[in-house]
């Protein structure tokens, strides 16, 4: 059996980790939990904090945070580390997510939009 080498805890080795993470479980998570951990993160001793933009991706977070705990700890030997998450409204402002969310956004540009949902009686919570 061979050992694996441990990592030097530290932001870059932490970005490669994530990144080797998503191609290893690409086919078992989502789309959302992907791009959540494409976000900015910031150190704290051993605590990983994930800056989030919206509570979609905090449950996104939340249902991957095990795998991605146990695969941190072995990759750098750290039985303590944790992984925590903020969620920045400063970031969220400009990202929808939900249909709703979208329609909403393109309406702001192009208020005809609103005057076509209306004339079709179009629901956006399908």
């Amino acid at each position: 059996m061979q050992e694996r080498k441990l990592l030097t805890f530290n932001e870059e080795n932490i970005k490669l980790q994530l990144k080797e993470f998503l191609e290893k479980e690409k086919n078992n998570i989502g789309a959302l939990s992907a791009n959540a951990l494409t976000n900015s993160f910031k150190l704290d001793g051993n605590s990983i904090i994930i800056q989030l933009t919206n509570l979609l991706e905090v449950d996104a977070i939340e249902q991957i945070k095990a795998d991605l705990i146990n695969y941190l700890r072995g990759a750098f030997g750290i039985a303590e580390l944790q992984l925590n998450h903020e969620v920045s409204a400063q970031n969220a402002i400009e990202r929808p997510y939900t249909p709703k969310e979208k329609l909403e956004a393109m309406m702001k540009k192009n208020p005809a939009l609103e005057k076509l949902k209306e004339k079709f009686g179009l629901d956006t919570d399908f």
